[in-house]
């Protein structure tokens, strides 16, 4: 019998362990998964204001108050800012399964 009590005792702490950890995994996924949102709308951010300056530096150019240098390294930060976009987006999606398969929707 005590052995019996014993064996129900660990199986207790075994699944409250587990329902710890899946708490723990829950919360973690969902925090990942809102720091990727965020960055989706932080790269979104970056893309705008450097296309904008690339707007800018054109006209300047066309205008010949500055060099095609600056356009070039211009277009250069829109291309950086299009993959860090690309990025953002595809960490979030990949968030966004780990968060699912987290709470049981795979």
């Amino acid at each position: 019998m005590n052995e019996k009590n014993i064996n129900i005792e660990q199986s207790k702490l075994k699944l409250d362990s587990t329902r710890s950890q899946v708490l723990i995994n829950v919360g973690d996924s969902f925090r990942s998964l809102q720091e990727a949102r965020a960055a989706v709308i932080v790269a979104q951010a970056k893309q705008k204001a450097s296309r904008e300056k690339l707007r800018e530096v054109t006209l300047q150019y066309q205008e010949k108050t500055t060099l095609l240098r600056d356009v070039l390294q211009q277009q250069a930060a829109v291309d950086s800012a299009d993959s860090d976009y690309a990025n953002a987006v595809a960490s979030f999606w990949s968030a966004q399964a780990t968060f699912q398969k987290a709470i049981g929707e795979e």
